[in-house]
């Protein structure tokens, strides 16, 4: 068992798991947005659709609102005026409050594994946590906050 499966194991009574995952998925996301996930988001894909948390708030997204999300943010003209390029940002959550959680993403087409979150009001980009099993843990426990 991975680390990832450990820390959604542990979070399960905190959390709605959604099971249903697709690997291909994961081949979805790349064709849409042109760049390939983290591996723990892979595996996360893989057996599971998303995790929500209190308040019905998504620790992971389903696959679907990750495209949608990340097309909306690198695509809207009024942003390219107000925040730095989204391009190598991959979001995967939001913390309910308009911030976003993501991974950076490079020119080659690869994901980091470190979690950083983007302040909506200040276009801050600021580290959280060097997994996304580090991130689930932390953000649900409530030892990770924005």
């Amino acid at each position: 068992m991975t680390h990832l499966s450990d820390a959604i194991q542990r979070m399960s009574g905190e959390c709605t798991v959604t099971l249903g995952g697709l690997p291909e998925v994961c081949d979805q996301v790349k064709q849409a947005l042109g760049h390939n996930l983290p591996d723990e988001l892979v595996e996360f894909y893989a057996r599971w659709k998303s995790i929500t948390g209190e308040y019905e708030l998504s620790v992971i997204w389903p696959a679907e609102r990750v495209i949608e999300e990340n097309q909306y943010f690198r695509q809207s003209k009024d942003f390219g005026t107000l925040y730095m390029p989204f391009d190598c940002c991959l979001f995967f959550s939001d913390a309910g409050n308009g911030d976003r959680f993501f991974v950076p993403v490079y020119k080659d087409g690869s994901a980091s594994t470190q979690i950083y979150v983007w302040n909506h009001e200040t276009d801050e980009r600021i580290w959280i946590a060097g997994s996304v099993h580090q991130f689930i843990e932390g953000w649900v426990s409530g030892k990770i906050m924005v």
